[in-house]
């Protein structure tokens, strides 16, 4: 038998060279893609918990105690600011869900502070995300969840980080 053997000081062949790197790029290739995978499930993901129970609920309660005030559409109405859009969004967009939901509950309506059931609240918060186009999803807002308190707007408003 005429069997070549390779000293470890030999260069490897062309052939054995392009195997490598070829072996290299696919190993390279599906870890990128791994990465890629598991952003678009994270974008996918809703930012901000609600369903859309909440949002139906939220709009209900909107009309009834905010309409007035920020208009049928959240498009905001002489001094009372716009709750949907751009403005909304780059407003609340360093905050956390919680500051957006206390904020809410301590000063509207206006005058009148507190004077909303919790869940009035946590709906009304709920119906302004929905109407700045945030998606629900299976869980529910509950604002007890210091989690969930703590989760930031501005990525789910599309804000970089």
């Amino acid at each position: 038998m005429n069997r070549r053997t390779r000293t470890p000081d030999a260069p490897a062949s062309p052939a054995v060279r392009r195997r490598a790197v070829l072996a290299g790029g696919v190993a390279l290739a599906l870890a990128f893609g791994g990465v890629l995978y598991a952003s678009a499930d994270e974008a996918a993901a809703p930012a901000v918990p609600f369903t859309t129970e909440q949002v139906e609920a939220g709009q209900a309660a909107y009309q009834q105690h905010c309409a007035a005030c920020h208009g049928a559409e959240m498009e905001g109405m002489a001094h009372f600011p716009q709750l949907a859009g751009p403005t909304f969004q780059d407003r609340w967009s360093d905050d956390a869900l919680g500051d957006l939901y206390v904020y809410t509950r301590d000063q509207m309506p206006l005058g009148q502070g507190g004077s909303l059931p919790t869940e009035t609240y946590a709906e009304i918060t709920v119906a302004m995300l929905a109407a700045n186009d945030l998606a629900p999803g299976e869980t529910a807002f509950d604002p007890e969840d210091e989690d969930q308190l703590a989760l930031p707007l501005g990525p789910a408003f599309g804000a970089e980080e």
